[in-house]
């Protein structure tokens, strides 16, 4: 009987035991006063935090004048946005040649008068009253162009020098009176006689004699010459102005 009241008494005990111990945790923790618990959560440390960095930004120095106007000019054209698209730099291209301007054509010049048509062969006779027989030869020393020629009648027998005419022809009027000046001053004995058709000058040298003349209306200077043998100065001049005539001078 004994034995049978202990084991129903060691069960309960127990119980009482372990439900005393759970009101004892219950009441320390509900004990303790709600500021302790804060005061003790203020005096915990707080977390460190890391210094502030203190601020070494270097002050730019002002941009100078003519920068400064450059970026007022950037300023005013505008930036384009981040991510608009910029326009494409222009393609060089290559410079253009000058037109070449063709020269205006130019007339062509008229022929030169024929000096075989200005002085014949019957004049030279003439003037020698048909006593010696004449053939025509080219003048040496004197080349020919398109605006020079010239023509000798040399006599058939003998070395005597005969008659011959040389024709100048200049481009402008007074390059032709620059050229009659000129002769005036370089032949010999050179002097200024009656116009045959424009200025005209008598000059002689040795044996021969020479009438130069200017023909205005053709841009032209004619010289005619001949030996004494042939010819004196009258028979000579009036040769000339028979050439002068029919240049139409």
């Amino acid at each position: 009987m004994m034995c049978a009241r202990t084991t129903w008494v060691l069960p309960i005990a127990l119980t009482l035991t372990l439900a005393v111990g759970a009101c004892k945790k219950s009441s320390s923790k509900e004990d303790v006063p709600a500021s302790s618990m804060e005061q003790a959560d203020d005096e915990s440390p707080a977390p460190s935090r890391p210094p502030a960095r203190a601020t070494t930004e270097t002050p730019r120095p002002a941009p100078a004048p003519a920068e400064q106007a450059e970026q007022d000019t950037t300023a005013a054209r505008g930036t384009p946005a981040e991510g608009a698209p910029t326009a494409a730099p222009a393609t060089p291209t290559a410079p253009v040649a000058p037109a070449v301007v063709a020269p205006a054509p130019t007339a062509p010049r008229t022929p030169l008068l024929d000096p075989r048509l200005m002085l014949t062969l019957k004049d030279v006779q003439d003037l020698a009253k048909g006593k010696v027989e004449f053939r025509r030869v080219a003048l040496q020393g004197v080349p020919t162009d398109d605006d020079t020629d010239a023509i000798l009648y040399e006599p058939e027998k003998g070395t005597s020098y005969g008659a011959a005419l040389q024709v100048f022809r200049a481009r402008t009027p007074e390059a032709a009176r620059e050229r009659f000046a000129a002769m005036l001053a370089s032949y010999p004995s050179a002097t200024e006689i009656p116009p045959v058709a424009g200025k005209t000058f008598f000059a002689y040298w040795e044996e021969i004699l020479y009438v130069g003349f200017l023909i205005p209306t053709r841009n032209m200077v004619v010289v005619m010459s001949c030996g004494r043998k042939f010819c004196d100065s009258d028979g000579l001049y009036e040769l000339a102005r028979k050439v002068g005539a029919r240049t139409n001078g």
